[in-house]
């Protein structure tokens, strides 16, 4: 069992700034511009907190897993995610991103990253790195939108950099398809958010239409 900061006390203290209260400005913009996974697919989104990024991808369509330690972020998620409607496409579990079970090897199509990576101890990136990619079928797409993209003392948030996320990935098996500064992030973060999207090995490069 690994060791984890105590996410669900802060969510109950509300000390969560984090969270902007809905879905990305930069995911959203992305979507109204260009297609993201497949029409379809499944995504895991790993340490989706109250679930904001996870329900605006169901809202598109997408059938979606939200995993997150927090109890209390997991319950907020259902609720929002019944309120929505949403409840049949985006499903809530409270679960280890390093412990999940056997049957959900190579059972998604995608998997969305946002503020999952920067918030585990910069020791562990490898095992997400591995933990997404066994999630993945072949041919699976991940798609992080990357924050903060700085160099910066402690965490979490612990600082990333391009070259490092690049080398990891690409080091387990991923083809990079895309790095660029997001667009539309909300000013706090502007130039700070990157999206990185990256294919795993083994699929038919290019060979799906995203929706």
């Amino acid at each position: 069992m690994k060791e984890h900061p105590d996410w669900n006390r802060r969510y109950l203290e509300g000390d969560t700034p984090w969270d902007q209260g809905g879905p990305s400005p930069a995911l959203v913009t992305r979507r109204r511009r260009e297609p993201i996974f497949p029409p379809g697919s499944r995504i895991l989104v790993p340490g989706a907190g109250r679930g904001h990024d996870a329900l605006f991808l169901a809202s598109e369509g997408f059938e979606v897993v939200a995993v997150d330690l927090a109890e209390e972020a997991v319950r907020a998620g259902r609720r929002a995610a019944a309120l929505a409607g949403l409840s049949s496409l985006c499903e809530f579990r409270q679960a280890d991103l390093f412990e999940l079970p056997r049957e959900e090897r190579e059972a998604f199509d995608g998997v969305f990253e946002h503020t999952c990576y920067c918030a585990i101890d910069p020791g562990l990136r490898g095992d997400y790195v591995t933990a997404v990619r066994d999630c993945l079928r072949p041919g699976g797409l991940f798609l992080g939108l990357m924050f903060p993209m700085e160099e910066r003392e402690g965490g979490p948030p612990y600082g990333l950099d391009e070259t490092e996320i690049r080398e990891r990935f690409e080091g387990a098996g991923f083809l990079l398809l895309r790095s660029a500064e997001a667009e539309g992030s909300p000013p706090a973060r502007a130039g700070r958010e990157r999206w990185m999207e990256f294919e795993r090995a083994g699929g038919e490069a290019g060979g799906t239409s995203r929706g």
